[in-house]
């Protein structure tokens, strides 16, 4: 099933069509692949060392 707006999957999860679990197991794979390359920009890309300042500043205590 393929909705091009929020109101037909509103409309289609309201009606019956779409099952709860279904709905809650697309956004979460969809979530997932959005934030795929932000993940991947933290582990192994630039973003790596960024991680490692912040933990680095984390660490110090007063």
């Amino acid at each position: 099933m393929e909705f091009w707006t929020f109101e037909e999957l509103t409309k289609a999860y309201s009606e019956g069509k779409v099952h709860p679990l279904d709905l809650k197991n697309a956004v979460a794979e969809e979530v997932i692949n959005y934030l795929n390359p932000i993940i991947k920009w933290f582990h192994g890309g630039p973003g790596t060392r960024l991680l490692e300042d912040m933990s680095n500043i984390m660490r110090i205590t007063r």
